[in-house]
C-alpha cells in the first residue's frame, strides 16, 4: 500500500469477523469482494439456496465489512441454472447501500479449452500443443459445458428485466466488437418506506469514463477504482452525463430523477456492474480471450490471464512455451 498500489481482497466472508478485517483495514486493505452464490458449498448454509435466498447472507457480511471501514463490493460466478436468478442479484445489489458494485464472472467450459486448443499466443508467449484431442467429445461429456454463460445470455436478462444497456465493453484479442466484459452504472435514490428511484446510464457515459482516465493518465495517477461516491460527486456526475448527453429527454429524466433527493431521508448511492466472460477454443485450435487482459498475474516469470493461469501454468510435456521476441 505504502508503493500506491490498491489492496483488495476476494473472499466467500465464511471466515471473516470484527477483529480480523480490522486487521486486514490497518495493514492497508481497502476493499472485499464477497463471493458468495448458490453453487458454492458452504458451512455457514444448510442445504441449497437460491440466490434470492443467499441475500440475508450478503446482507449480514457486507455489514460487518462496511462497519469496519472497509469498502464492500459482490461476486457471484454465473450458471446457466442460475441465470435467471440474475435480476435477483442486481435488485438487491441497488437496494442495499453497503455494496458499492457487482462483479460476475460467468462460467466457462475450460474442459473444452484443454482438451482442443491446438497453439496461441497469450500475452507474449506462445503455446504450442503437439497431440490435440477432439474438443467437441469433450465439451459433449463436460458438465461445465452445460453450465457455461455468454454475454449475450446475461444482456438478455438484463435487458428484459431492468432495460440496462451497457456503457461499455472490452473486446477480444481476435475481434474488437466481441463483448468480453461489459459495464453498467446506475444511480439510485433509496426513499423513505423501502422505495428506490433507478437512473441508468448509456453508452455516453465511456465518453466521461475516457475523459477522466486521460486526465488521470495526464496526471500521472492511476485510474481510480471502487471509490464510493458522495451524493455531491453522484449529483454531479448524473448533471455531467445528461449534459454530455446532448438529449432532451435524457436532461429532464436526469433532473426529475434528481428532484427525488429533495424527500426527507432520502439517499442517494452509484452502483456499478461488472460482467466477465471467460476465453473460448476456436475451431482453428487458437484460445479468443480478453484483449490486452484486464485481470492478469505473473506465473514462473510469464504474463499469464487469470483465468488462464491453471490451465497455461500446468500444461504437461506436451506444450512448449517461447517467449515472443519482439
Amino acid at each position: 500500500r505504502s508503493k500506491g498500489i490498491g489492496i483488495r481482497m476476494l473472499s466467500n466472508g465464511y471466515a471473516l469477523n470484527e477483529k480480523n478485517l480490522g486487521e486486514y483495514k490497518n495493514a492497508g486493505l481497502s476493499e472485499v469482494f464477497l463471493h458468495i452464490d448458490s453453487l458454492q458449498k458452504r458451512g455457514d448454509v444448510q442445504g441449497l439456496k437460491s440466490e434470492k435466498e443467499l441475500n440475508g447472507l450478503r446482507t449480514k457480511i457486507s455489514r460487518l465489512v462496511v462497519n469496519s471501514g472497509l469498502i464492500c463490493s459482490a461476486v457471484i460466478t454465473l450458471y446457466q441454472k442460475s441465470l435467471e436468478e440474475l435480476p435477483e442479484v442486481v435488485d438487491f445489489v441497488f437496494k442495499n447501500k453497503d455494496i458499492t458494485r457487482l462483479l460476475v464472472t460467468c462460467c466457462t467450459d475450460f474442459d473444452a479449452i484443454v482438451q482442443g486448443f491446438s497453439n496461441c499466443e497469450v500475452l507474449g508467449h506462445q503455446y504450442v500443443r503437439k497431440n490435440v484431442k477432439n474438443s467437441d467429445d469433450a465439451a459433449g461429456q463436460s458438465t461445465l459445458s452445460r453450465q457455461a454463460v455468454s454475454i449475450s445470455d446475461v444482456k438478455r436478462v438484463l435487458n428484459r428485466g431492468f432495460g440496462l444497456v451497457s456503457f461499455a465493453h472490452v473486446g477480444s484479442n481476435v475481434n474488437d466488437s466481441d463483448e468480453r466484459w461489459i459495464f453498467y452504472y446506475t444511480f439510485v435514490i433509496a426513499l423513505p418506506e423501502d422505495k428506490y428511484e433507478y437512473f441508468h446510464l448509456g453508452p455516453k457515459f465511456s465518453e466521461i469514463v475516457s475523459l477522466r482516465n486521460k486526465i488521470a493518465k495526464w496526471r500521472g495517477r492511476p485510474y481510480s477504482f471502487g471509490n464510493v461516491m458522495s451524493t455531491k460527486t453522484c449529483i454531479a456526475a448524473c448533471l455531467l452525463y445528461a449534459a454530455a448527453s446532448l438529449n432532451f429527454r435524457t436532461m429532464f429524466q436526469s433532473l426529475r430523477f434528481l428532484m427525488k433527493l429533495r424527500q426527507p431521508g432520502a439517499e442517494i448511492f452509484a452502483k456499478s456492474l461488472v460482467f466477465q466472460q471467460g476465453p473460448n477454443i476456436n475451431e482453428d485450435g487458437k484460445i479468443e480471450y480478453c484483449k490486452d487482459c484486464p485481470d492478469a498475474t505473473i506465473r514462473n516469470g510469464r504474463l499469464i490471464p487469470v483465468c488462464l493461469a491453471d490451465v497455461l501454468d500446468a500444461l504437461p510435456a506436451e506444450f512448449l512455451v517461447s517467449k515472443r521476441s519482439t
